[in-house]
């Protein structure tokens, strides 16, 4: 799901399976988007077919890049 400051969904995309585990931006521009998905006991009859896979989207949104602290040992 996507939504605005004030909590209006403006997007939402769908993936052949139930239980989305991780989602992060990457590539140079930081526009393709990563979504893992998880697979409970190997089920893709009850967990869908997508389950347990990796997909990528190249998107409009540009991510966040990652933040490195600057705490020093």
């Amino acid at each position: 799901y996507r939504f605005t400051p004030d909590g209006k969904e403006i997007g939402r995309v769908m993936f052949p399976a139930r239980k989305v585990s991780s989602v992060t931006f990457g590539g140079g521009d930081l526009q393709d988007l990563y979504v893992t998905t998880a697979l409970e006991d190997g089920s893709r009859a009850k967990e869908g077919p997508g389950a347990g896979a990796l997909f990528h989207l190249h998107t409009e949104i540009r991510g966040a890049p990652e933040f490195f602290s600057r705490i020093e040992g």
